[in-house]
């Protein structure tokens, strides 16, 4: 710092600076300390004043909302994890695959099998070691899910997820109810089955059982039992054991309730915000649909989840019938009009379908249709009259007879017998539906005689009872004939 020297008649002292004359200055080292020490508190100084001010502004999301499903069902808990629970829509769990759940399912019923046109049930007749006949039936079971309970599901998750049987451990099958011991599958008693898919099991009975296994299937209820499915393990109360989960789905078989029917449901392809949905039965019976629950989609070809899901309703007529091949549109729309924006997929549950079918018509398209198999059965068939010459007087007149056996089909076939050979023997190959429509019987049959003359051929008897493998037969009174 550098003073005049005109203006400065003494010792001038600045801050830190002391000046003199001749314009001379000296620094003073300890008074620039605290220059610099004061600079440093006053940029650490706090000076100001907290003042504080509440104001309340009311404010609430509503639940049922579709932006604001996905946060309640977080803070209420509902988002599924890899453990199993209990809910509402039955015991659930996370899949490990995206966009996937498992469900305990409501029932096991028969698959259907689209090329009979009928559940899948197969008899085949056979003749075991000993010789007598008996009967072995496959069946298909498939898991069958409540389609109002897969509608609640996916509205809980705000999605639309893929409901699957699976990620359990084991299920066992065992039949109960009026199911006699006699009827069991070949694997015993109980059968370890799958519900993840459709699974065969194989029965092996009498003739007369398969008789009762068949009113039992074409009955109100149907055959019964349980499936047993282990769930997982919980940990014991002393921390160490394992105990298993398990719990019952019920088994209901029945000609009349099939798991599942092939109705193909379909909206346009590249179709927007489609109204409609096409429903096409390729079950090969006629069909009808009570009812339909629908759900509108908007889909991402990067996405593997919905990015929007839209509640939707039915304006439809309902039931829709439909025949073989027959194609039913079902017109849908947002439940909001004004909410829904854009969608480019439709979920149709359809609710309440039904096999247009009696199930003793469908035991008989099985009959007509599969191969079920027949057995030899040959019946000796003699005549005392005719077996010698001359014979009685009585029927002196009568050279042979015609012995026709028939059917419980209507088929017939005819045994001729002539003096001096009154002996034939019928071979015939019987159906499965013979044998059930015989009761099970396979050595009872309807038979009936005609004289032959030697200038004519008399008139057919009365129908008469037989049985066994073996019968004798007489000629017609000649004084009525």
């Amino acid at each position: 710092l550098v003073a005049d020297p005109g203006l400065t008649r003494g010792p001038t002292v600045f801050r830190g600076v002391v000046v003199r004359g001749g314009g001379m200055a000296r620094i003073d080292p300890e008074l620039v300390a605290e220059i610099v020490d004061e600079s440093r508190r006053l940029r650490t100084l706090q000076d100001f004043r907290r003042v504080s001010y509440t104001r309340t502004v009311p404010f609430a999301f509503d639940e049922a909302l579709d932006a604001n499903a996905p946060i309640y069902r977080a803070i209420k808990g509902e988002q599924l994890d890899e453990e199993w629970t209990s809910g509402p829509n039955g015991w659930l769990r996370r899949a490990e695959f995206p966009n996937t759940v498992y469900r305990l399912p409501d029932q096991v019923r028969l698959a259907f099998n689209p090329d009979l046109g009928v559940p899948h049930v197969l008899p085949t007749l056979y003749r075991d070691d000993a010789g007598e006949p008996r009967v072995r039936v496959v069946m298909q079971l498939r898991p069958w899910h409540d389609p109002a309970a897969l509608v609640e599901i996916g509205d809980l998750l705000g999605t639309a997820p893929d409901v699957v049987s699976g990620g359990y451990e084991k299920a066992t099958l065992t039949f109960t109810g009026a199911f006699p011991d006699e009827i069991r599958a070949l694997a015993g008693a109980t059968t370890e089955i799958t519900l993840e898919s459709t699974t065969e099991v194989t029965l092996d009975l009498t003739v007369e059982f398969y008789n009762f296994l068949t009113q039992l299937l074409t009955g109100p209820i149907g055959v019964t039992g349980t499936v047993a499915v282990t769930l997982g393990h919980t940990t014991g109360p002393d921390g160490t054991t394992t105990q298993p989960l398990v719990r019952q789905v019920p088994v209901r078989l029945s000609l009349g309730l099939p798991a599942a029917l092939p109705l193909e449901v379909s909206v346009p392809a590249e179709a927007v915000s489609p109204g409609e949905v096409t429903v096409t039965n390729k079950s090969g019976a006629a069909a009808s649909v009570g009812g339909c629950e629908p759900r509108l989609l908007q889909f991402d070809a990067n996405s593997v989840l919905p990015l929007e899901v839209f509640r939707a309703r039915s304006t439809g007529t309902f039931p829709v019938r439909l025949p073989p091949g027959a194609v039913a549109l079902i017109p849908v729309a947002p439940v909001d009009a004004d909410g829904a924006r854009l969608w480019n997929a439709v979920l149709a549950q359809l609710t309440d379908v039904r096999l247009e079918l009696e199930p003793r018509a469908a035991l008989d398209r099985i009959y007509e249709v599969a191969p079920t198999g027949t057995v030899s059965w040959q019946l000796d068939l003699d005549c005392p009259p005719l077996a010698s010459s001359p014979g009685p007087v009585k029927f002196a007149s009568v050279v042979a007879i015609d012995v026709r056996v028939t059917r419980p089909d209507g088929r017939s076939e005819t045994a001729h017998l002539v003096r001096g050979r009154a002996s034939a023997a019928l071979t015939m190959k019987r159906t499965l539906a013979e044998l059930a429509a015989t009761g099970g019987s396979i050595d009872t049959f309807i038979y009936t005689v005609r004289n032959l003359y030697e200038d004519h051929a008399g008139t057919w008897g009365e129908a008469q009872q037989g049985e066994g493998t073996a019968s004798t037969v007489y000629p017609n009174d000649p004084a009525g004939d």
